[in-house]
């Protein structure tokens, strides 16, 4: 084996590690995006500057050398570039990694072909090929929505195939009544507390974590739904007019419960009104006997339901509006929850008794009372089975940390979710602690939420710590402008988390207010 062989075995092997990376770096980004190539395009105008590193260029130098048919030095100088940006490469932690799933197998394999074929049609010409591989390193997103739209075809068959057996699952099963839940903030939390309060008296199935795509219901159904479950309880997730929709088409939902619609997405959704039309497919798509459950505290609600003309029966509930169907009165706080009445518009009352915080939460469990009650469940055991409902993993959960108590409220953020967790750290008597990297996929109106944000923040914290010099810009802006000085900016959370320490010495309260994806790493 001559050397120039030998140099060009070990030339693309530094090159595979190195490209490797890159291209596993995108999939990861492609899966977050859900797959979605127009949404992976958007996240790589927006970080290729981040991705494509100033040392990227290193590689065009032995590029050159192999256009000058020096191919000894070319391999030299190429593995050598490619090794130092491989140990160059700066570490990220990652908070969800990438999962393995089937279809990511098919996409990398998928990945594999393309690179053999371009790479192996190429090497008889050195320099092309070579220039190639430079390119896939340097543009290793563009490869993988490549690969990807290679797949669609193969995908959408597989999909289709996994929603019709789905589909004929639930339509064997018959008996099942299928309670559909949607909204822009919400919809995981009554979930798993409506979920809690009917498996008291049903056997109860739902749609597990974030299952909430066309896809997520379908493993749900195909995976977990068994002739014995008498309720199946969907959570309906949508980023775009059609989504909610789409799920219904598989589930048939019965009952149907709206959460809130607020400004969330808008990336994708464009305007709000694309967002209140897309919520308002789940009450739509019920059927005449059917019941849309809608929360009348949400102007938004409110304002589609105006417009709309259901064919199903509509059962409304609020803490703030009377004239609804199940009316939240006389409601009570402390730091172990709170307690509030429900009156029926047919005059009955019955007392309710939460370790919930937050009005947001008792309009949630006022959507289960609802259900609950229309399912035949009296009163008097809807209360029992409400003081059994625990507060969702990172949706304004309450943990104890030495002197410091957390309010983790890092699952998501909204405009609406992020003025109630704070409305509830007012509350608290202790020293309190702002941590958050602000709000995202507001579209236009980013800047002016989380500047809004800042300036509530900083009438009710002793100390807030950002978390992103970029992402949280609008807050600092805000923070400025308001002369309010006790606020730092991190890099990361890690970080933010470690200037928390210095609090440690006194009893303080810290609302931990989202926690941002890996896409959106700085």
């Amino acid at each position: 084996m001559t050397l120039v062989a030998v140099l060009q075995i070990v030339s693309i092997t530094v090159w595979a590690i190195y490209a490797g990376r890159k291209l596993i770096k995108s999939v990861h980004m492609l899966q977050l995006n859900s797959y979605r190539n127009l949404r992976l395009w958007n996240w790589y105008k927006g970080n290729y500057k981040r991705t494509i590193r100033f040392m990227d260029v290193l590689p065009i130098v032995p590029l050159i050398l192999f256009a000058m048919d020096k191919p000894v030095w070319g391999h030299i100088v190429w593995i050598a570039a490619f090794l130092l940006l491989t140990l160059t490469v700066p570490k990220e932690i990652e908070k969800k990694k990438l999962v393995y799933t089937a279809r990511v197998k098919r996409l990398l394999t998928t990945t594999a072909i393309l690179l053999i074929v371009l790479i192996g049609a190429l090497l008889l010409w050195t320099s092309f090929a070579f220039f190639a591989m430079y390119a896939v390193a340097l543009l290793a997103t563009v490869f993988i929505l490549l690969a990807n739209t290679v797949n669609k075809p193969i995908e959408h068959q597989i999909n289709n195939y996994y929603i019709s057996d789905a589909r004929k699952k639930i339509e064997r099963h018959a008996g099942t009544q299928v309670i559909g839940i949607t909204g822009s903030f919400g919809k995981t939390s009554v979930k798993h507390f409506l979920s809690t309060v009917l498996s008291q008296s049903y056997h109860v199935l739902m749609t597990p974590e974030s299952y909430n795509t066309p896809m997520g219901v379908t493993k749900t159904i195909r995976t977990y739904l068994q002739p014995t479950h008498e309720i199946f309880i969907s959570e309906m997730g949508a980023k775009q007019k059609g989504d909610i929709k789409e799920i219904c088409d598989i589930v048939h939902p019965k009952y149907g419960i709206i959460t809130a619609i607020g400004e969330q997405h808008l990336e994708t959704f464009k305007s709000l009104e694309n967002v209140k039309a897309t919520k308002f497919e789940l009450a739509e798509a019920l059927p005449a006997d059917g019941v849309a459950f809608l929360n009348l505290d949400d102007e938004n609600v409110v304002d589609q339901l105006r417009k709309s003309n259901l064919r199903c029966k509509v059962v409304t509930y609020g803490s703030r509006n009377p004239d609804t169907d199940y009316y939240a009165e006389h409601i009570r706080y402390s730091r172990n929850g709170c307690a509030f009445a429900v009156r029926l518009r047919n005059g009955a009352v019955q007392e309710f008794e939460t370790a919930l915080l937050g009005e947001h939460n008792i309009q949630n469990l006022l959507a289960c009372i609802a259900v609950g009650d229309t399912l035949g469940i009296p009163l008097s055991k809807l209360a029992i089975y409400i003081r059994k409902v625990k507060p969702v993993k990172h949706r304004l959960e309450l943990k104890k940390n030495g002197n410091l108590t957390i309010l983790d409220d890092s699952f998501n953020s909204n405009p609406v979710g992020s003025k109630a967790a704070l409305a509830v750290l007012a509350q608290m008597p202790e020293k309190k602690i702002l941590v958050t990297p602000g709000m995202i996929e507001l579209g236009a109106k980013e800047y002016e939420y989380n500047y809004a944000f800042a300036e509530a923040a900083a009438k009710v914290c002793d100390y807030i710590i950002l978390v992103g010099p970029k992402q949280t810009k609008p807050m600092q802006d805000a923070l400025q402008a308001a002369g309010y000085a006790n606020f730092r900016v991190a890099k990361h959370l890690q970080e933010g988390l470690q200037f928390l320490q210095g609090f440690t010495e006194e009893h303080t309260v810290v609302l931990l207010e989202n926690d941002l994806p890996d896409n959106y790493n700085e």
